[in-house]
C-alpha cells in the first residue's frame, strides 16, 4: 500500500512541479513578451521622432539657401542702387558746376555705350 501512496503522492508531485515549471515558464514568456513590445514601440518612436526631426533639418536646409539666395539678390540690388545713386550725385556735381545738360547727357551716352561693348 505504501508504494500505491508513494506512487500517487509522486504523481501530484510532478504534475504540481510540472505545473509550476510551466507557470513559471509562461509568466517569463509573457512578460519578456511583453519587455519586447514595449521596446519595439519605444524604438518605433524614436525612429519617428528622428525622421520628423531629419525632414525638418531638411526644411530649414532649404529655407536657409533659398534665405542666402535672397540675400545675394539683396546685395546685388543694393550694390545696383548704390551705383545708380553715385551716378545720379556724379551728374548733380557736374550741373552744380555748371556743366550744360548735353554735355552730361552725351558723356552719359559714351559711358553707357563704352560699357555695353566691354560686356558690363
Amino acid at each position: 500500500m505504501d508504494s500505491w501512496w508513494v506512487q500517487v503522492v509522486t504523481g501530484v508531485s510532478t504534475v504540481i512541479l510540472v505545473s509550476t515549471v510551466f507557470t513559471t515558464l509562461h509568466r517569463g514568456v509573457s512578460q519578456a513578451r511583453h519587455r519586447y513590445q514595449s521596446d519595439l514601440h519605444r524604438v518605433s518612436q524614436a525612429l519617428e521622432a528622428k525622421q520628423a526631426r531629419d525632414k525638418t533639418f531638411e526644411q530649414l536646409q532649404v529655407r536657409r539657401r533659398m534665405l542666402d539666395e535672397l540675400e545675394v539678390e539683396a546685395d546685388r540690388r543694393m550694390v545696383e542702387l548704390f551705383s545708380s545713386e553715385i551716378a545720379a550725385e556724379t551728374v548733380f556735381r557736374r550741373y552744380a558746376l555748371g556743366e550744360g545738360v548735353e554735355e552730361i547727357s552725351e558723356s552719359l551716352s559714351s559711358e553707357a555705350d563704352s560699357e555695353c561693348e566691354s560686356g558690363h
